[in-house]
């Protein structure tokens, strides 16, 4: 929710329509923590594959009348280009939040709230009169007040939950397959509602976007080894970082917000910060991801036909 709804701040929402916001969220957070936990990812490339999965779902789920709505454009510079590229850096923001003694961790918090604070301050401020994702200019106090509040949801959540479970494993992140099944209606759930209000342009961005997810699955599975450690098992239990870097990184997120919102845009060759962001979008959708995904995948299944000896 941090990544989607404050960071990319494409779609300003009536505050009744944040409870069902909020499951949609936690629904396929929940997803992507169990398909980490149950295909062992090891790395920033395990990593990927997962969070491709989750941009994936909430530009399908969350976001289809932005993140869909210009087949195929949209598909590699909104879905794959934002909406994934900010799911791998929530990610990257869970697992610094729950590794308390991994000093290189703490560094990266700093690294996370310099960029991320500059990149938010140029697009709430600009990306309404300049771009096509939404048309709603948000004040700068608003913006920062739902910022703080779900900054201290996050915080909350690192402060508490660590005190209520001290033994949980990476184990413990997969469902049991009734609630699986349950999560799984749920998504189905929203992805009819969704289709009844008429969100879905063509066949053809379904086939697409459920294509690309079952090809992100098969390379997991494809993947994963059940010897060796996984990327997750120094996170549980989760033990966050301390409030001193944490608070520091607070203040440093919002400076370089307000450095970002009142820093003029600066055009050179006709190029400026916004300017700048989209086109770091549309290569990740367009070489990154994609890239890296294919690269993957092919590894991955080279590696399990060898192992069958079927070739």
């Amino acid at each position: 929710m941090f990544g989607g709804e404050v960071l990319l701040w494409s779609m300003p929402r009536p505050l009744i329509t944040w409870l069902p916001l909020y499951a949609c969220y936690v629904m396929i957070a929940a997803l992507l923590l169990d398909l980490a936990a149950r295909y062992r990812i090891r790395d920033l490339y395990g990593s990927m594959l997962i969070t491709v999965i989750g941009g994936l779902l909430i530009g399908l789920l969350i976001y289809p009348q932005t993140a869909l709505a210009d087949f195929p454009r949209h598909l590699i510079t909104r879905t794959i280009g934002a909406h994934a590229t900010f799911t791998l850096e929530m990610f990257g923001l869970f697992l610094v939040m729950t590794a308390r003694h991994n000093r290189r961790y703490r560094y990266l918090l700093v690294g996370y709230a310099a960029w991320l604070g500059f990149y938010w301050g140029v697009w709430v401020h600009y990306a309404p009169t300049l771009t096509t994702w939404t048309t709603d200019q948000t004040a700068l106090p608003i913006a920062l007040l739902v910022a703080a509040l779900l900054l201290v949801i996050i915080l909350l959540g690192g402060w508490i939950i660590p005190q209520r479970v001290q033994t949980i494993t990476v184990d413990d992140l997969r469902l049991d397959l009734p609630t699986f099944l349950l999560l799984l209606a749920g998504l189905v759930v929203v992805f009819m509602f969704q289709a009844l209000n008429g969100a879905y342009d063509t066949s053809l961005v379904l086939l697409a976007v459920l294509g690309l997810c079952l090809f992100a699955w098969a390379a997991l599975w494809a993947e994963r080894s059940d010897k060796g450690r996984t990327l997750l098992d120094t996170h549980m239990p989760p033990s966050h970082p301390e409030w001193t870097w944490v608070f520091g990184a607070m203040v440093l997120f919002f400076i370089m917000a307000l450095i970002g919102w009142q820093l003029p845009l600066i055009n050179i060759a006709g190029y400026s910060q916004l300017t700048f962001i989209e086109l770091l979008f549309t290569l990740v959708g367009f070489a990154w991801l994609p890239t890296a995904f294919g690269m993957i995948a092919v590894r991955a299944v080279d590696r399990q036909t060898r192992k069958l000896n079927v070739m």
